[in-house]
């Protein structure tokens, strides 16, 4: 594939921020930002330290305060750090066609309706190297 050799993009503005590129093994992080995960290649693992449980998808919506460990298995991902306000998380929740408590206490999205499409829109903007405006509308 002739994007394991791109570099990263990573593209930002006052209301949004859009990282494409390969994603080291395990994230392991306290949201701080709500983040929308896309795996362009692989499915994700999402663990679940409490039961054990692993919830495989492409595709994550991480609300803002959730802990979260998630195995992307070296994939080439677009990571949408989304606005501040909730109004991003809000509208794309309502897209995700799973949700499921991780950890005791946080609620993790998946599966957003026109998962596919989405993907390739984002192996699209890392392999064409789209413009800032392009992207973050």
């Amino acid at each position: 594939m002739s994007q394991l050799k791109q570099k990263a993009l990573f593209y930002s503005s006052d209301k949004r921020s859009l990282y494409v590129g390969r994603l080291e093994k395990m994230l392991t992080r306290d949201n701080a930002a709500s983040t929308l995960l896309l795996s362009i290649n692989n499915s994700f693992d999402l663990h679940d330290q409490v039961t054990g449980k692993i919830h495989q998808s492409r595709s994550f919506l991480v609300p803002a305060g959730s802990n979260v460990t998630i195995d992307t298995h070296n994939a080439d991902v677009a990571v949408c750090f989304l606005n501040d306000l909730g109004t991003d998380l809000s509208k794309l929740a309502a897209r995700m066609d799973q949700s499921v408590i991780v950890n005791g206490k946080s609620r993790i999205y998946s599966n957003i309706s026109h998962e596919s499409e989405i993907i390739r829109s984002a192996e699209n903007i890392w392999t064409k190297r789209s413009s800032t405006e392009d992207v973050l509308e």
